[in-house]
């Protein structure tokens, strides 16, 4: 099966790549988890893993990040999350509940 020719992307979403392949690295990494581990419970080609994790996948769909997401035991958005500062796992799911609280409260004063 051929891959479609590359593109440029706009920088925007060349940054949104990086953050997520990077973010999955990292995560994966942390919960001591093979590339071929999480691919194979993603249910995911290891090639396909690895070439979100270095960027140069370029049409990733979100079920296939749902489910890497679900493996690593995170929310989907966490893969979007970008920052240079290093949080704890306890650290990181208090701020996600923070911001889904928040979410919650935004949601209700917007009904």
């Amino acid at each position: 099966m051929s891959r479609p020719p590359k593109t440029n992307l706009p920088p925007s979403l060349q940054s949104t790549l990086k953050t997520v392949g990077s973010n999955i690295r990292e995560i994966r990494l942390e919960k001591q988890i093979s590339q071929a581990e999480l691919a194979q419970k993603a249910n995911i080609s290891s090639t396909t893993l690895n070439e979100i994790e270095s960027r140069q996948h370029r049409d990733i769909r979100l079920s296939t990040l749902d489910a890497i997401a679900e493996v690593l035991d995170i929310s989907i958005v966490e893969l979007f999350i970008e920052t240079d500062i290093k949080l704890s796992k306890s650290d990181r799911d208090q701020l996600l509940k923070a911001s889904e609280t928040l979410q919650k409260i935004v949601r209700k004063t917007n009904k």
